[in-house]
């Protein structure tokens, strides 16, 4: 039984002619397709999130709306992890399979060329058959970004050229306590406490699932440094919640600002609840920096 394939490029060199609609069997069709490992950088502000939705842009939708208008074939590439709506990434991963046998330099350029401004491929290349972008990840690094009053006039002005990419916190932070409590959330923790409190969303990972599963997430790193006069966190884990980051940030920064002790962490996080931690930091601060596999 075959299948029939739409495209406007060859799908091997076999198939010489007319460019158009071919029926292959399903078996040959598979052996045929490439599975492609993409690396992205974006900038989040237009965008409601990587995930697709009808009528909105999303970064997903803009890219597999890209890869049709290059390659003639319709996919809907796979991401390591679902951005929320103005959350940028330095190095997302996705990856999708093309019949079409584009040379992964070819590719890469024509992407580029077609893509929006605002998102990039930095790199593209084949990738095993059993590659899934979201599904061999090992581990995610984000990093958060506040410009802070700490050590400035209160009437600093954050530049607009800046703006989209940082929280513009309004209040004086101490970093020295923000980084006293970033350590407590190391090793392996039920972070129920800081998943985003809409049921229905508690258990989609900021890294991409929407599979009900444990909130158990094990953290390798999470330090607050001052960089080119900004706060930085940093946090490396297995995976994260909806909103897991943000919800820590806010919590430091309620540490920073006095409002609560730095010694409060492990409490937040016994209490699994998430009235209990700090509110949820802005997500134009927010950048996935990094995904292991």
């Amino acid at each position: 039984m075959g299948g029939t394939y739409h495209t406007r490029v060859p799908i091997h060199p076999g198939f010489i002619g007319t460019v158009g609609t071919y029926t292959v069997d399903p078996a040959v069709f598979r052996s045929l397709m490439t599975n492609w490992k993409c690396i992205l950088t974006y900038d989040g502000t237009p965008y409601h999130g990587w995930q697709i939705q009808p009528a909105l842009p999303t970064v997903q939708g803009t890219l597999a709306a890209t890869i049709h208008h290059v390659t003639g074939e319709t996919v809907l590439p796979q991401g390591s992890g679902r951005t929320d709506t103005g959350v940028h990434a330095l190095a997302q991963v996705a990856s999708f399979a093309l019949a079409a046998p584009i040379p992964a330099a070819n590719l890469h350029r024509a992407l580029n060329r077609a893509l929006p401004p605002s998102i990039r491929v930095t790199s593209i290349e084949p990738a095993e058959s059993s590659f899934h972008a979201r599904h061999s990840a090992r581990g995610k690094t984000y990093e958060y970004r506040i410009f802070p009053r700490a050590g400035r006039n209160a009437e600093a002005i954050c530049s607009p050229m800046l703006a989209p990419f940082v929280w513009d916190c309004p209040w004086p932070l101490d970093l020295s306590q923000m980084q006293l409590a970033a350590p407590a959330i190391l090793g392996e923790h039920d972070f129920t406490s800081f998943a985003a409190s809409d049921p229905d969303l508690a258990t989609r990972s900021d890294g991409g699932d929407s599979e009900p599963r444990s909130n158990t997430r094990r953290i390798d790193d999470s330090v607050w440094t001052a960089r080119d006069d900004l706060y930085i966190y940093r946090v490396t884990g297995s995976g994260f919640l909806h909103h897991m980051v943000r919800n820590l940030v806010g919590t430091f920064v309620e540490i920073g600002a006095h409002r609560i002790p730095p010694d409060s962490l492990p409490g937040i996080l016994a209490a699994r609840n998430r009235s209990a931690a700090g509110p949820t930091a802005p997500a134009r601060g927010l950048f996935l920096v990094q995904v292991e596999y």
